[in-house]
């Protein structure tokens, strides 16, 4: 009697255990670890201001605009690096914007790797 109690309980915890295990599995096996987490970051006083009213803002320095207060999610692509040498400033139309270059042109058709 004691004998078949005692396998009986071995069994439903050895049951419990794998379920647990599967489950487990299961839950986590769902999640895609590569996804991008995206953070906001808010701009700090210490934002590059060009010339004309203009500031170079966003976490990576790609935003060109009027308004000091921009911001942008915080990701860093290879064509990035090509604004930090830009020159961020009012266009014709008014606008702030990146002033086109021919530099400019070949860093972005041909950005640095990463």
């Amino acid at each position: 009697m004691w004998k078949q109690l005692t396998s009986l309980i071995l069994l439903v915890l050895v049951f419990t255990v794998v379920a647990g295990v599967a489950w487990f599995v299961d839950y986590y096996s769902k999640i895609d670890y590569r996804e991008p987490i995206i953070v906001e970051i808010l701009p700090n006083n210490d934002e590059v201001v060009t010339s004309k009213g203009c500031f170079v803002g966003g976490c990576s320095g790609q935003i060109c605009s009027d308004r000091q207060d921009i911001a942008s999610t915080c990701e860093f692509r290879e064509e990035y690096a090509c604004y930090k040498t830009a020159k961020c400033e009012r266009q014709a139309s008014g606008q702030c914007g990146w002033t086109e270059t021919s530099e400019l042109s070949m860093c972005l058709n041909n950005p640095p790797a990463l």
